[in-house]
């Protein structure tokens, strides 16, 4: 389990994926607004978008946990 010590808000909608990568199965959305605990950043998959990028967040949203691409989220 990663060691989760970022809180980040979502700036826009949100798919939380079960690995950092666009084509990994999503396991939740998330609305705009939110605000989830994370770990550092991780290098994966490529995303696209109106924010494209490869980095991602491991998250903890309610029980789940996986990655949020971090082109639409920021830390607060």
């Amino acid at each position: 389990m990663p060691d989760y010590m970022y809180a980040i808000e979502t700036d826009d909608q949100v798919h939380v994926r079960a690995q950092p990568d666009e084509n990994s199965q999503e396991i939740a959305q998330v609305e705009a607004g939110i605000r989830m605990m994370a770990a550092s950043e991780v290098d994966g998959g490529s995303y696209g978008g109106s924010r494209p990028g490869s980095s991602w967040y491991p998250v903890q949203y309610d029980s789940l946990e996986g990655y949020v691409a971090a082109g639409y989220v920021h830390t607060v």
